[in-house]
């Protein structure tokens, strides 16, 4: 009979591997170092996560949306081409994709938050239908614009606060 020690070992290795990618607080870690890698609001970018999975590495809507970022397979396929999306499943994968997108969602938006954030829950395309005709000014908040639009509007606010 082998000694069964070394497959005990490995089981036991892989399991605290496992354990550590995909632990809330892990996730936690993994949503702040994104933030300061894409430039993003720390405090926005933390809240908008806890927001969408309250850092459930699992999660998974009923559209779709998967991990703590809760990006659906359309957007990781525009936002990174390059990276297959069954890696959403992998948190840190799945935060660092969700960090890429806020941080082409504040560009296509001249660095504003409010649409930014609004845009990340509701979509691009109805952000834009919503704003059409409007200059952009980074520093002013758009929420009002978004109270028809409870979900979002509802979002906007537990990630900027009541402003």
């Amino acid at each position: 009979m082998r000694n069964k020690k070394p497959l005990i070992k490995t089981i036991f290795w892989l399991l605290i591997f496992v354990v550590l990618i995909y632990n809330p607080v892990s996730v936690r870690v993994y949503v702040l170092f994104a933030a300061i890698i894409f430039d993003l609001n720390v405090k926005f970018f933390y809240n908008q996560i806890k927001a969408e999975s309250s850092f459930k590495s699992l999660a998974y809507s009923r559209v779709g949306a998967i991990g703590p970022g809760q990006i659906r397979t359309q957007t990781s396929g525009y936002i990174s081409p390059k990276i297959h999306t069954t890696f959403l499943w992998v948190p840190f994968v799945n935060v660092y994709i969700s960090a890429k997108y806020m941080k082409y969602l504040l560009k296509k938006y001249h660095n504003n938050q409010s649409l930014a954030i609004v845009a990340y829950n509701w979509g691009e395309t109805n952000v834009d239908k919503k704003i059409k005709n409007i200059k952009i000014d980074r520093n002013k908040n758009y929420g009002r614009m978004f109270k028809n639009i409870p979900e979002s509007y509802k979002y906007l606010k537990k990630i900027m606060g009541k402003k």
